[in-house]
């Protein structure tokens, strides 16, 4: 699934040949799934492969990126991942090191993310642009969640 619009659907033409290196990695990870914390992909691609329980709204953060497009892929379990508009949060401090910076604030806008357990190739996947905030790891019960997110520079 992939929800977009016009604006968007051009960004994703600016990374298409990165875009490219994540589908490589994905179609070789499942026929030799291996665990690992984080692997360089190519000059413009990360991935890291994270383990966690879900939490409550309250107990997860809202963050963005300057640098790093993110995109999420499920690969067991299902958490909701939280979005807002700039206008609707408050930013703090940039952590340029860590391409990262908070936000304070509420939106009821989620999608949600889960793992097709019948089908283990068919993962559900959000990328989340330059300075989009989102709050991911949110769940009504806690739920454990494995998931890859890539690190895309454009």
């Amino acid at each position: 699934m992939l929800i977009t619009n016009h604006k968007d659907f051009n960004k994703l033409a600016q990374i298409a040949p990165q875009m490219q290196v994540v589908r490589d990695f994905l179609i070789y990870w499942q026929q030799n799934p291996v665990d690992f914390k984080e692997k360089r992909l190519s000059e413009q691609v990360l991935v890291r492969l994270l383990n966690y329980e879900t939490a409550s709204f309250e107990e997860r953060s809202w963050e963005a990126h300057k640098r790093e497009i993110d995109l999420h892929v499920i690969l067991e379990g299902e958490e909701r991942i939280y979005l807002a508009g700039e206008e609707a949060l408050v930013a703090g401090e940039y952590h340029r090191e860590d391409d990262y910076y908070l936000l304070e604030g509420n939106s009821e806008r989620f999608e949600l993310l889960a793992a097709d357990s019948k089908d283990k190739s068919s993962h559900d996947m959000m990328v989340l642009w330059l300075d989009e905030a989102h709050k991911t790891g949110v769940s009504h019960t806690s739920g454990a969640v494995k998931k890859f997110v890539f690190k895309i520079l454009p």
